[in-house]
């Protein structure tokens, strides 16, 4: 049974998913099968979209795996029957390639190697996966608490939460490059695990740089939404609503979009300038920096509800939480903490 999100999925859970994102890929590739026969064979002249519905496909089936091997059953059943037979199968084929090597031995020895280099990825990755969405668990579990609590200062991300920030319910495309190689656009879409959600597009352009040489321009335009709630005069905070399922934008209110720019050194030359701009296509930070001003923001709300607008009124409220939390510690007897 799946654990409350943002923690672990399970295996009825992402199975699933896992078989319908394999159907998906069956019909992207008869799509492309067909129009391929359609352009007589030529792969140019294959229709971008259905190319891109085919790539599309494949990475949804590959993270859909990924998903599938964080449960702890998918794991086992790797770990104790898939893993060892992909082993074997892999030792059968160095035998054979070591005994005859024909191109077509080579050939199954390198399909062995990556059949099972996949498969102890996968293992590996999804031990890494199932304790990622059990500390993201812990972290809606605590900043869920303090934001209760009013406790604002607790309520936001640490660096510990930020470090696993790339990978939370992420929807991220893959990094498309202009025609002319000299701009690069990331979309994301970032789900938290306390429940704020981020779109975002970052572009990144390489330009001429006055001084010569280049620079590197990254404009980010982001709009951050929360969750509906109950009291419509809070509408723009979390709602902590119990559920599994990825929620719908219409579930979410999103603030306008703000934009973010920042402008690199210059570079002498443009491979250089584009290896930059290669990196912040797929920086890792940028989540982490984003769902921080998200958190921030849904924090904000908070405390404009609760009628804290002037840094006096914030420290204010601080002093009261303090000497509240003094008398609950006095008052409770040192053998029942």
């Amino acid at each position: 049974m799946c654990q409350r999100k943002p923690g672990p999925r399970c295996h009825a859970h992402a199975r699933p998913k896992y078989v319908a994102a394999c159907e998906r890929v069956e019909e992207a590739e008869a799509a492309y099968a067909a129009a391929l026969s359609d352009a007589g064979g030529d792969r140019s002249q294959v229709p971008e979209q259905i190319t891109q519905a085919k790539e599309r496909a494949y990475a949804n089936r590959y993270e859909k795996m990924r998903q599938l091997y964080s449960t702890p059953k998918a794991r086992a059943e790797m770990k104790d029957t898939i893993l060892p037979k992909s082993a074997k199968a892999l030792q059968d084929a160095e035998a054979a390639y070591n005994a005859d090597p024909s191109e077509d031995n080579k050939r199954a020895r390198t399909t062995a190697r990556a059949e099972f280099t996949r498969n102890r990825n996968l293992l590996v990755e999804g031990e890494r996966r199932w304790s990622q969405s059990n500390a993201d668990l812990r972290t809606f579990q605590t900043r869920d608490a303090a934001l209760k609590q009013g406790d604002y200062d607790a309520a936001r991300y640490d660096n510990v939460d930020l470090s696993r920030a790339a990978s939370w319910d992420i929807q991220n495309t893959k990094p498309r490059w202009s025609q002319d190689r000299k701009a690069v656009r990331r979309d994301m879409t970032i789900e938290t695990p306390t429940q704020e959600r981020v779109r975002a597009v970052s572009t990144i352009n390489i330009t001429g740089s006055k001084a010569g040489g280049y620079q590197v321009q990254t404009t980010t335009v982001a709009s951050y939404g929360y969750t509906r709630t109950p009291d419509q005069s809070q509408s723009a905070l979390p709602s902590w609503q119990d559920g599994t399922k990825r929620k719908k934008d219409s579930e979410f209110q999103y603030t306008e979009p703000k934009q973010h720019r920042e402008v690199s050194p210059s570079f002498e030359t443009y491979a250089e300038a584009k290896k930059y701009a290669t990196d912040r296509a797929t920086n890792a930070d940028l989540p982490a920096k984003l769902s921080q001003a998200a958190r921030d923001r849904a924090i904000g709300s908070r405390m404009l509800a609760d009628g804290i607008t002037t840094e006096a009124q914030y420290q204010e409220h601080r002093k009261k939480l303090r000497a509240q939390r003094a008398a609950e510690n006095t008052a409770t007897p040192a053998a029942a903490r």
